[in-house]
C-alpha cells in the first residue's frame, strides 16, 4: 500500500474578524482542528478584548477542515470574533523504545508539527522583530520614536505597523 506523507492545508490557523449580531454564538473557523483544548476566540467588546476558552468556547460540526466555536454566552451586537487555535507545546504521544514505530502515530505527529509551524509563523508575523545583537527597545523609547503622546498610543502604532509584516519562513 502506497502511503503519503500526512499533509495539512496552509493557513494561519485564525478565521476572523466577524462582527457578531446580538446573541450569536456560532463562528466558523476555517482550518482543521487539531486539539479542542487548543481553540481559542477572542472577543473585541467596546475596545476591550478577552480571550475565551474551554468551557467558554467548544467546537462543534467538526469536519476534516473546519469547524465551528461555538461560544457559551451569546455576543452583543458589533463584537468582533476572532476564531484560532493555540495548541501546547508538549507531544502527547509516545513511541515505545526498541517497539515498531506506528505509521499512524508519525501521520499525527507530523500534522501536529506543521500546524505548530503554521502559527508560530502567524505569531511570529504580529512580532515585533529587531535584528540580531539589538535590544528590544522600551515603550517609552518607542513612544519618542514615534513622536507619540502617550505610551499605549506608541504601542498600537508598532502593532499596526507589525501587523503588515509577512515572513517567508519561520
Amino acid at each position: 500500500e502506497d502511503r503519503v506523507m500526512a499533509q495539512l492545508p496552509e493557513n494561519d490557523r485564525i478565521a476572523g474578524p466577524y462582527v457578531a449580531e446580538e446573541g450569536q454564538t456560532d463562528f466558523p473557523g476555517d482550518f482543521p482542528l487539531i486539539k479542542a483544548d487548543g481553540l481559542r476566540v477572542r472577543r473585541v467588546r467596546d475596545g476591550v478584548g478577552v480571550i475565551l476558552t474551554a468551557p467558554d468556547v467548544t467546537p462543534v460540526t467538526v469536519v476534516a477542515n473546519g469547524f465551528t466555536a461555538r461560544l457559551a454566552e451569546g455576543c452583543v451586537a458589533g463584537d468582533v470574533v476572532y476564531v484560532y487555535s493555540e495548541l501546547p507545546v508538549a507531544r502527547e504521544r509516545a513511541h515505545p523504545p526498541g517497539g515498531a514505530v506506528r505509521t499512524p502515530t508519525l501521520e499525527d505527529d507530523a500534522v501536529e508539527a506543521m500546524a505548530l509551524a503554521q502559527e508560530a509563523r502567524r505569531d511570529l508575523g504580529r512580532a515585533l522583530v529587531v535584528p540580531p545583537g539589538e535590544a528590544m527597545p522600551s515603550l517609552e523609547e518607542l513612544a519618542e520614536a514615534a513622536g507619540a503622546a502617550s505610551v499605549a498610543q506608541a504601542a498600537a502604532a508598532v502593532a499596526q505597523q507589525a501587523a503588515g509584516q509577512v515572513l517567508d519562513k519561520i
